[in-house]
């Protein structure tokens, strides 16, 4: 079974642009009310994307916030490429959000993380956090977005391991190796130990649920659940807003 670049060739099929426009259309209208309400982004501030993929989100938040200084990172040069199309004005860089080497201490003011946590490892995020705590400035915020709650996880994993791996196929791969690639999605779902999901999406499920240790140069001052359908039904991500000591 073929192992696909999750940081760069699932970003390249339309369907798959697709997809991430809606996201970022899904986050306009649920989380940055929020973000304009909170009062965070002040004119002049310096704000970062850690980790952008290609622009969908870091747009929106340009489009919400045109005051404010935005910069972003990817460890992908082929959605760095494809950001710096749609965003000429804005400064992408390349690197790797584990090790930020290079980025002075405390000196961003906003830094943003939307829906990264979930693709690492325990002990990159450690890193993360640390890197994070660093290059912040005292008294200014971190905005992160995820999927937090054990319940929000389990209805996340039933999904992707079932209907959106077959989305996936579907999507992804031409008709020549259609019947192939549909073969292992049924495989996958009849001998799950089989499964690896890095081979059909970008996403890659885990039943690991705390992706956000508490840390003491950190405040959590919000956690804000979006809801969905006539304010109803939660959105399965999150949104936290920390406060650095």
């Amino acid at each position: 079974m073929r192992k696909i670049d999750i940081y760069t060739t699932t970003a390249l099929v339309t369907s798959k642009e697709k997809n991430l426009a809606n996201r970022a259309s899904y986050f306009e209208k649920y989380y940055i009310p929020y973000l304009k309400e909170s009062g965070i982004f002040t004119d002049w501030s310096i704000c970062m994307e850690l980790w952008c993929w290609q622009w969908h989100k870091l747009e929106k938040l340009i489009e919400s916030f045109p005051n404010v200084h935005f910069a972003g990172l990817d460890r992908s040069d082929d959605m760095l490429s494809r950001a710096r199309i749609r965003l000429p004005n804005v400064r992408l860089m390349r690197w790797n959000i584990t090790d930020l080497k290079g980025i002075l201490d405390e000196s961003k003011d906003i830094l943003c993380l939307f829906q990264v946590l979930h693709h690492l490892s325990l002990e990159d995020r450690e890193k993360v956090q640390k890197e994070i705590i660093r290059i912040l400035k005292p008294g200014w915020h971190a905005i992160i977005i995820d999927t937090f709650r054990p319940e929000s996880w389990k209805l996340k994993q039933i999904a992707w391991d079932s209907i959106n791996r077959f989305y996936a196929v579907l999507s992804q791969y031409s008709a020549k190796s259609l019947v192939i690639r549909t073969n292992n999605a049924l495989m996958s779902i009849i001998m799950p130990s089989k499964y690896d999901p890095e081979a059909y999406w970008y996403f890659s499920p885990t039943k690991e649920t705390v992706l956000w240790d508490a840390h003491p140069d950190l405040d959590l001052l919000q956690t804000i659940t979006p809801k969905i359908l006539n304010d109803s039904v939660p959105c399965i991500s999150d949104m936290m807003i920390f406060k650095k000591k």
